[in-house]
């Protein structure tokens, strides 16, 4: 598996200035790939156990992203009709997110209010009709999960409670609402597409 710097930063808990560094100094393979440094996982310093601890992180994250793209219920043409922010998944995650805070966390350290944040954006960017709005709204909520992961560990009396609800957020959460963004930008790239097609055979006549 193909690891960025970042990625390969995250493992191994160092910095990508470190990553660099070990690169030059021929000490960990890489290669570059489109200008940009790949590292293969198979040639990092792990035991068989993170191994295989990052293999299940990473198939979480993409079924999740991939099931993020769609609506959690297959609707039929007339349930369509009355769509709505319940059928996403990333939604759903956010509401049960936001039920396990409130019994373990006070709204005082700020994490209801952010989730309570990501949540609004996700229904803001359902619900809008304009194609950059709905991206913006999208990031604005996957920039608020990836916020309350600060609120929930940095507390030097952060609890396993929080840490579990961190791995949630990392390995479902904001991978939904990734999915989510991933599929608005598709969808601007093939109508920008569809125009300038439109456009063209127009100028032709």
């Amino acid at each position: 598996m193909n690891l960025s710097l970042a990625d390969t930063a995250t493992v191994l808990g160092k910095s990508e200035r470190q990553i660099r560094y070990l690169i030059r100094q021929e000490r960990l393979p890489a290669r570059k790939v489109g200008g940009r440094w790949v590292i293969d996982s198979a040639d990092l310093p792990l035991t068989e156990r993170q191994r295989a601890e990052i293999a299940q992180r990473t198939e979480t994250a993409r079924q999740a992203f991939e099931q993020g793209i769609a609506p959690a219920t297959k609707a039929t043409r007339d349930e369509r009709k009355s769509y709505s922010v319940t059928d996403l998944d990333a939604f759903g995650i956010g509401l049960r997110t936001l039920r396990k805070m409130q019994s373990t966390h006070t709204p005082e350290d700020h994490t209801h209010s952010l989730v309570l944040t990501a949540l609004e954006d996700l229904a803001r960017g359902c619900h809008a009709f304009d194609p950059d709005a709905k991206s913006r709204h999208f990031s604005q909520a996957r920039d608020a999960a990836a916020r309350l992961l600060v609120h929930l560990l940095v507390p030097a009396t952060a609890s396993e409670c929080s840490r579990e609800l961190v791995q949630e957020i990392e390995s479902q959460w904001i991978p939904k609402i990734s999915g989510l963004i991933a599929a608005q930008e598709k969808r601007a790239r093939r109508t920008g597409l569809g125009r300038l097609r439109r456009a063209t055979r127009e100028a032709r006549v």
